[in-house]
């Protein structure tokens, strides 16, 4: 039934079966990337012995090439006597550490951690300390979530090892009056056991989040010239977004960013690691329309973001690039030639087309109010997903309005006020052109613009005729340039 599902993605991981979320604690280990992600099995409740309910636990996958990905048994779950009931929640690898180390979240206790001895991270001991950063200090039930009772939130941790100290990061706000919204508290320790608590990590600012946004699944790690702090918010609604700066005892942000908006949150819970190569690779949780009350009418739900090389361009810009392992999956090559568009011509780009797809298109907007493209277009037009580029309004507008003819996607917890479009902001300097590399997969449409952004779009086209690729142009003439496209094959084998 999986396999004959056309929404189904080919080549973003998906889950072999059911609902996953947050991937976490990727690592480079012996020439395989490890990823861990938080999927759900049955756990015993505590206060109901006699009754199982689905609960968090970590799942984990190899790779040696981010594209082919491999089964290993869960890293981490719930207590078979019922003492963690709500599962294991997010957190991450100890970069750097001595030996393989696994920091996360217990909800209703804290922070734990755990160890690996063998070469493919399959076997993790617990710390016999557990939780070694308590939720509360109060006596009684522990609260789910966080406590009133310290300046600090207990929540998803991050961590790294240098120069003989261990390096956290806690929680998703702060509660120290003077450091409302996002925030992470910092902590270190030098056996990984007692933990000393430092304060606050930085200090956001109004001018760039709000007071109801936090630093949730935070990632903080060395890049160029800068450091930066990577992190997921819950409001207003789910989106990743992150902070470039200067690290001293604390972190001084520099600027801030966006990488998804949250009025259209299709991509969340970010996580990275440095590879052999040197690169910075960051995979993001793709969210499913429908979400986790609708995954058991098809049996799964979720995928995970095209591994993404992040850096800095010679602006102190953040980069966005997919990784070149992707280029293994190209089968049959398609060339596009030049050709100039008039003011208000649409044409559709002959013999390229399909729900699997890699696009490489360069368009000169020239004189036009805006251009773009359309994928897994019906001849008839019934569907069609649109990129649009608006130079006065300096952004990138993907419009998923049209995607589908079924009007029973449920796209609520997703999209702000059944507006079915995504804007990402994007201004190009004088004469430059929109390089777009676009990756089509059957539902996930994902778009890279000028490696300064990646726009992420969840579409269900239902017509088997929807796989046509078009290019346009709005109020003014546009030229497009030699491109190339590629089919793509299958790398899922479930």
């Amino acid at each position: 039934m999986l396999l004959r599902d056309r929404h189904r993605p080919y080549f973003h991981l998906v889950p072999p079966e059911g609902f996953y979320n947050d991937p976490n604690a990727m690592t480079y280990r012996n020439g395989r990337y490890h990823l861990f992600y938080l999927a759900r099995t049955p756990a015993i409740r505590q206060d109901e012995p006699d009754t199982l309910e689905l609960s968090e636990v970590w799942d984990h996958v190899s790779s040696k090439d981010l594209i082919h990905w491999m089964i290993h048994p869960p890293a981490l779950k719930p207590a078979v006597d019922g003492s963690t009931p709500l599962g294991i929640w997010s957190g991450g690898a100890v970069a750097g550490a001595p030996v393989p180390t696994l920091v996360y979240h217990v909800p209703g206790q804290g922070t734990c951690m755990a160890t690996s001895d063998d070469e493919y991270l399959e076997n993790w001991t617990l710390h016999p300390k557990n939780p070694l950063i308590p939720m509360s200090s109060k006596e009684g039930p522990q609260p789910r979530f966080d406590e009133n009772d310290k300046e600090y939130v207990v929540f998803d941790p991050t961590a790294w090892y240098e120069d003989g100290t261990y390096h956290l990061l806690l929680g998703n706000k702060s509660n120290k009056p003077g450091h409302e919204g996002d925030c992470t508290s910092y902590f270190t320790s030098t056996n990984m056991e007692d933990w000393e608590y430092k304060g606050p990590f930085y200090k956001s600012k109004r001018e760039w989040s709000s007071e109801e946004t936090d630093c949730a699944c935070p990632d903080f790690f060395p890049l160029g010239d800068r450091h930066m702090l990577l992190m997921h918010s819950h409001a207003p609604r789910f989106h990743i977004h992150y902070y470039l700066g200067r690290r001293g005892e604390t972190f001084e942000p520099e600027s801030y960013g966006k990488i998804s908006q949250p009025t259209c949150s299709f991509l969340a819970a970010p996580e990275s690691l440095i590879d052999d190569k040197g690169r910075r690779i960051m995979i993001a949780w793709v969210r499913e329309a429908g979400g986790w009350d609708g995954w058991h009418k098809r049996g799964w739900a979720s995928a995970m973001s095209l591994p993404t090389v992040l850096g800095l361009d010679d602006q102190s810009r953040l980069t966005l690039s997919p990784v070149t392992e992707l280029q293994q999956l190209r089968e049959r090559l398609f060339d596009i030639p030049s050709q100039s568009l008039d003011s208000d011509q649409e044409v559709s780009l002959d013999g390229v087309r399909g729900t699997t797809l890699e696009l490489e298109l360069t368009i000169d907007p020239q004189s036009s109010e805006r251009c773009g493209f359309k994928v897994l277009c019906s001849p008839d037009g019934r569907e069609e997903t649109t990129i649009t580029w608006d130079p006065a309004l300096g952004m990138i507008r993907g419009d998923f309005s049209k995607s589908s003819i079924n009007e029973k996607i449920d796209y609520d917890r997703l999209i702000v006020d059944d507006l079915r479009q995504q804007d990402l902001p994007l201004s190009l300097d004088l004469g430059e052109k929109l390089k777009f590399k676009v990756f089509v997969d059957r539902s996930v449409v994902d778009v890279f613009v000028n490696e300064r952004l990646c726009m992420t779009l969840r579409v269900y086209p239902e017509l088997e005729e929807s796989d046509g690729v078009k290019v346009f142009s709005q109020g003014g003439a546009i030229q497009l340039m030699q491109g190339q496209a590629w089919s793509l094959t299958r790398s899922n084998p479930w």
